[in-house]
């Protein structure tokens, strides 16, 4: 149990394939995660390169936003219980992994910026990261404690363009210069030992990093109405990103961790009433409608709505993958901060494996 210890706390800096989440492979805003992680029709300029590239080209002017710097955390309320237990010694260390088992574990990072947008172009760095991990009783492995770990980190620099056309259409396009590091393993106590003496291919299958140009484009049109009603649609990584590893293998792309993306096309509606005091914003996304991953249909469902009181502050609520999230955000120009909550299913069916986490961001610029 020693062992297993050491591997679970090395896995909250790495993470599930054991029943693991719908791969995003993008940055995910903690400002749409209190909406149910909706953004593909309507998104903050900073958000819009990632969720849908058309939306920086409506408006007027040329500037829109510099972002200085983003730092978004997200955590699972399993996660930091333990933690909690561990630090403040109010429990034994195994008995608190005794606990864990069969409960996810997960520790995520969206960090943005410098990010400077502009009306029709935007060019943003970005660090995105997620990491699971649960232990389990495996059959496989005669009933032994195992650990499966899955965790995927990416950064890089975006290009964003877009064109208004006709008044109330725009198309865009985001290019990124992207590196990606995947860990996808499953390990028991006895294994856990002799993958530290793995190397080259062996190791590849556990642990790849690489680099890709993903491609994502975007479309969005508004009625005009006095709903503010908008859609859009996008297809991401319409070349089927292929990652190239930073070292040789000779492995197989489907033995690899490193993942090639898969093209998803993606929409979303809003509608957006107002005052001269208050907005609403009412949201809805359907991710991956071909399904391209596999996942279910009730991963990919987004819903959220929003109401801000002159954008100093706000209160968000919605539905991700069916499970309620809140948030809450304080905006005072220079400074936003935002953190709720929301519950990520990360087994093949509702109720399966909720994992509900907490997520805190904040952000200056102007």
């Amino acid at each position: 149990m020693v062992k297993i210890m050491g591997i679970l706390l090395v896995s909250l800096t790495a993470a599930v394939t054991y029943g693991s989440e719908f791969e995003y492979n993008r940055y995910r805003s903690p400002a749409a995660l209190g909406r149910g992680d909706t953004g593909i029709a309507s998104s903050r300029d900073e958000d819009a390169p990632f969720y849908n590239p058309a939306l920086i080209g409506f408006g007027t002017g040329i500037y829109k936003k510099l972002i200085l710097g983003s730092i978004g955390l997200d955590v699972s309320m399993a996660t930091r219980d333990a933690i909690r237990e561990i630090s403040l010694q109010e429990s034994d260390s195994i008995d608190t992994l005794r606990k864990s088992i069969g409960v996810p574990q997960h520790i995520g990072a969206h960090v943005l910026g410098p990010s400077l947008i502009l009306r029709r172009a935007a060019i943003s760095t970005y660090l995105t990261s997620s990491n699971q991990a649960m232990i389990f009783k495996s059959a496989s492995s005669r009933g032994l404690e195992s650990v499966a770990i899955d965790s995927v980190t990416s950064a890089g620099l975006a290009f964003t363009i877009a064109q208004d056309f006709a008044k109330d259409h725009s198309v865009g396009m985001t290019a990124r210069y992207e590196t990606k590091n995947q860990v996808e393993v499953e390990v028991n106590a006895t294994d856990g030992e002799n993958l530290k003496s793995l190397n080259g291919d062996e190791a590849g299958r556990y642990v790849m990093a690489g680099r890709g140009i993903p491609i994502d484009l975007g479309y969005a049109f508004k009625l005009g109405d006095k709903m503010n009603t908008s859609f859009g649609f996008t297809v991401k990584d319409v070349l089927a990103t292929a990652y190239v590893p930073t070292k040789d293998t000779n492995l197989k792309k489907e033995d690899r961790a490193l993942k090639d993306g898969k093209r998803t096309v993606n929409t979303g509606f809003a509608f957006e009433p107002g005052t001269k005091d208050s907005k609403m914003r009412v949201l809805g996304d359907w991710l991956d409608v071909t399904n391209a991953y596999g996942a279910p249909t009730f991963k990919r469902v987004h819903l959220g709505s929003e109401i801000s009181l002159k954008d100093f502050i706000g209160f968000s609520a919605g539905l991700n993958q069916g499970y309620p999230t809140f948030g809450i955000f304080a905006d005072i120009k220079i400074l936003r901060m935002d953190f709720g909550r929301y519950t990520e299913e990360v087994g093949s069916k509702v109720g399966e494996r909720p994992d509900t986490r907490f997520f805190f961001r904040l952000s200056a610029g102007f």
